[in-house]
């Protein structure tokens, strides 16, 4: 029986090491918590051995264990009652993640790191948003990409403090900004256009020179997407912004601010 206590208070230290290994909530008092806790089950384990059967010693470590639970209740409450405050003032969020065995791993984590890691990885899947290649990028699946940016940037700014975190915050306000100004101006017309070619399967010819369309016509389902996109109306000018919104994107302090290392691409991409 003694065996088994030793093994079940040897596996609580080590799942309280592994705790302190995944938990992203770096501070003192976890450290002191976690040594307190460690300390405590060392002396329950010494109740197993001859030394401790003394009554003085008992009554010692009776009485240390005592004082351990007592700080140790205190450090939790402390611990308990600083989380609540930094999830309210959005300094830390909870996260839950699945174990791989299929628990549940619960982290506490800085909202403004949380909201970094995720929009910089998503704009490092979303080469377009850098750089928009005409030969090969679908504008309708562009549009599809900018949205979900857009969206993701909108739903999820909450999670910083607009005074903490300001210039965080103001960055992400002019990302947001950006993307809703080309949205507007350019992706209802695209679409509509793009969703009537598509569905009557032709396209006239655009006559940039003469700014309108000719009588020739073109196969939607036989023609390169190059080609169809070439003949929307407001091509052009569509193009220009892109190239600006691209610009606005490649901006140091964006791939500073949300840690990027893919967001310069290459300048020619093979069709």
């Amino acid at each position: 029986m003694a065996m088994i206590t030793h093994i079940f208070y040897i596996l609580i230290i080590i799942l309280l090491l592994l705790i302190r290994e995944k938990i992203s909530f770096k501070s003192g008092l976890i450290d002191l918590f976690l040594l307190g806790a460690l300390v405590l089950m060392v002396v329950y384990l010494f109740n197993y051995y001859e030394i401790t059967k003394n009554i003085q010693v008992t009554q010692f470590f009776d009485s240390l264990k005592l004082i351990l639970q007592i700080i140790l209740l205190l450090i939790g409450v402390i611990i308990f009652l600083l989380a609540i405050i930094g999830f309210w003032g959005k300094r830390y969020t909870l996260r839950v993640d699945n174990f791989n065995i299929g628990g549940i791993n619960v982290l506490f984590d800085r909202s403004n790191e949380i909201f970094i890691r995720a929009v910089g990885g998503l704009l490092e899947t979303k080469r377009s948003i850098f750089k928009f290649d005409k030969r090969v990028d679908n504008i309708y699946e562009v549009f599809n990409s900018y949205y979900e940016i857009y969206k993701y940037l909108r739903d999820n700014i909450e999670l910083l403090d607009s005074e903490k975190d300001i210039e965080l915050y103001s960055l992400t306000l002019g990302m947001i900004s950006q993307l809703n100004r080309f949205l507007t101006k350019h992706q209802n017309d695209y679409r509509r256009w793009y969703d009537k070619v598509s569905s009557d399967d032709r396209v006239c010819i655009y006559d940039k020179n003469q700014n309108k369309y000719t009588e020739e016509i073109i196969i939607f389902h036989g023609t390169t997407i190059q080609k169809i996109q070439e003949q929307y109306y407001r091509y052009d000018e569509l193009v220009k912004d892109f190239e600006t919104l691209n610009r606005s994107f490649s901006d140091n302090r964006i791939a500073t601010a949300f840690k990027l290392k893919n967001h310069y691409w290459e300048e020619n991409i093979d069709a």
